[in-house]
């Protein structure tokens, strides 16, 4: 008879002890995921959301991309340069990068280009080295005018040879979009990454619907059938 409060002691420190491990678990778990979230996103994959008509109709105004780090290299904080890379930027990949003359303002446009070719623009048609370039499959022009004024380089372009390390950019929306053809070509040092895949997308809000009522129209406005769709 006497054993039995020893048996429940030792059963009492058992469980305690079992408690102990597993609020310690549970406190590391808690404490790794930030850490691991935060990695992912500076160094592997995080979410771009399209904010301009520019690549219309590959993409559109409220597409949430997939954006991949790794190919291209990611960035490093605090200016520190950038990781080497699993590929390079090939011509056709659909690039997110910073605005070289606003590093805060981030785009994304197609590589139509990179170090070494030459691009020129004969009424509205790309060529690079010399040699016609297909237009994007989902790419349009939607003003029938030919630009040919001197200082509008946007359907007529002198040979412009791109420079080592940098790259040559432009919209799908090709009638609609400000890009290499206005501002330059773009160093590689300004390339977050590339855009992959379509996560998420939903029509931009009209009006001044905001709060509960912005949120309870939200399902009417997600674009069901863009959702998953791997770019090209």
């Amino acid at each position: 008879m006497g054993k039995k409060p020893v048996q429940a002691g030792r059963a009492s420190a058992r469980r305690s002890v079992s408690r102990g491990r597993t609020r310690s678990t549970g406190f590391r778990l808690w404490l790794t995921l930030p850490l691991i979230t935060g990695a992912i996103y500076l160094f592997a994959a995080t979410v771009y959301r399209v904010p301009s008509r520019a690549m219309e109709d590959t993409l559109q105004v409220g597409d949430y991309l997939l954006l991949d780090k790794l190919r291209y290299g990611p960035q490093l904080p605090f200016g520190l340069g950038a990781l080497p890379g699993f590929g390079e930027v090939e011509v056709g990949d659909l690039v997110v990068f910073q605005l070289p003359e606003d590093p805060d303002r981030v785009y994304i446009k197609r590589c139509i280009a990179t170090s070494g070719q030459v691009v020129e623009i004969i009424n509205k048609a790309a060529f690079v080295d010399g040699i016609r370039v297909a237009d994007p499959a989902f790419s349009k022009f939607i003003d029938v005018r030919i630009r040919s004024r001197p200082n509008d380089t946007r359907d007529n372009l002198p040979p412009v040879e791109v420079p080592e390390g940098a790259l040559f950019l432009m919209g799908d929306n090709r009638d609609n979009s400000r890009d290499s053809r206005s501002w330059g070509t773009v160093p590689l040092r300004y390339v977050m990454g590339r855009g992959v895949a379509v996560l998420f997308s939903v029509h931009p809000e009209e009006g001044e619907g905001s709060g509960w009522k912005g949120l309870l129209g939200l399902p009417a406005r997600v674009r069901w059938g863009r959702i998953g769709t791997w770019l090209q």
